[in-house]
């Protein structure tokens, strides 16, 4: 599997119709790299009209120029005629011609998913996306980075309910996937929830085999720090595929945070042994046992607020939050778990200084709370009293 995968789907019309109103048959065309199928509307040709010749010849010939492959052509002639505006009755197949020849060139010409992604915005504001639309742009938003939006127009294809199954296929793959390069907490269990789905489905694809998947859930299940469950996704995962090396690497991640040197040697030779040059993780030996214990369960409140303040301060997973409800569950007056609360407040808030104070009065030493309470102030402007919390964090 590729580890970045590139979405490629290819777009073309058949035939330019003759007379106004009359469609062109179409043919589904299959993307490059999974089995989807697109079927737009056609375009359609506009009939003549003295008033608005120029106009009519111009949308013509862009639509011309799209049926041939030419689609920086089409979409620069027709991007020319958006812009120009008093399209009065062609406003809408202007929007539209314009969307495809974006998208049909995302991967051809310097247009770029940029492009597609713009066009695909404006055409929602004149007309109702067909399913085949939604999941275009879907694409289009994926590969301009847009992965929540992207998303989120996947899932609304999957509600749509068409009969094209493979098409389906390839949008629960790519919503799974779309969720997890989001990258944040929210966003990994999420994806997680919809793996989970995948796997209970059987699906696969050229871009997402089997091994694949158990790798990409067991590194969202890394990032959140579920240890048990990221071990057995990505065994599962070099079981499938013994030569990951993607796999390896986010195991080796995962033994170096619990500390297990002994599988860390182990799967270091393995990489070796696959032409990769690894580095070894260098990871807190503090991190390491605050790990350990959560994973044996024998951690106290103290330890998920060590390890909720660690992770606030650049830690390689997205649980500080979690970490820090954690703490508090298991000791609601824990130092380490009311300062990692603290730390996750809203700056530009009364009650953030006020729970920095709270900690500073039982734990007068503690430097991060008079740093935090010194930001809490600085963003509700008061700034001498920045200063002097500050001044007692840092000196």
């Amino acid at each position: 599997m590729n580890h970045h995968p590139i979405l490629k789907s290819f777009l073309r019309a058949a035939l330019l119709m003759s007379c106004l109103g009359a469609t062109a048959a179409s043919r589904p065309v299959a993307a490059q790299d999974d089995d989807i199928f697109l079927t737009p509307e056609p375009i359609q040709r506009a009939a003549p009209d003295s008033r608005r010749q120029l106009t009519i010849d111009k949308y013509n010939k862009a639509g011309e120029n799209y049926v041939a492959g030419r689609f920086q052509a089409a979409y620069q002639a027709a991007n020319e005629l958006a812009s120009a505006g008093k399209l009065d009755y062609l406003l809408r197949d202007v929007y539209y011609l314009r969307a495809l020849s974006a998208y049909g060139g995302m991967k051809s010409t310097p247009l770029g998913p940029m492009y597609a992604v713009s066009a695909f915005k404006e055409l929602r504001g004149v007309m109702k996306f067909t399913p085949t639309l939604t999941l275009m742009s879907a694409v289009a938003f994926m590969d301009n980075h847009e992965y929540l939006r992207a998303g989120y127009e996947f899932g609304q294809y999957i509600d749509a309910n068409t009969t094209e199954e493979a098409n389906r296929r390839y949008a629960r793959l790519n919503r799974a996937f779309a969720y997890e390069r989001e990258g944040t907490e929210e966003s990994f269990v999420t994806a997680i929830s919809f793996w989970d789905d995948i796997v209970r489905r059987g699906e696969t694809s050229r871009t997402f085999d089997k091994s694949g998947i158990y790798y990409l859930r067991g590194a969202a299940h890394l990032r959140l720090a579920e240890y048990k469950e990221a071990l057995a996704d990505l065994d599962e995962a070099i079981r499938l595929d013994p030569k990951s090396t993607q796999s390896y690497h986010s195991r080796l991640t995962l033994y170096a945070q619990l500390g297990n040197d002994v599988a860390m040697k182990a799967d270091l030779a393995k990489l070796f042994a696959l032409g990769e040059k690894p580095d070894v993780p260098n990871v807190n030996s503090n991190y390491v046992r605050v790990n350990k214990a959560i994973y044996a369960g024998t951690a106290t409140a103290h330890d998920y607020g060590d390890r909720a303040l660690m992770l606030l301060l650049g830690g390689g997973s997205l649980v500080p939050q979690r970490d820090a409800e954690q703490s508090l569950k298991l000791d609601p007056k824990d130092i380490l778990g009311l300062l990692a609360t603290a730390l996750l407040m809203r700056a530009g808030d009364e009650k953030t200084v006020q729970a920095f104070s709270d900690i500073i009065a039982r734990a007068p030493d503690q430097v991060l709370a008079y740093s935090g309470r010194g930001a809490a102030y600085e963003a509700l402007n008061k700034y001498d009293l920045a200063a002097t919390d500050f001044e007692k964090a840092y000196i």
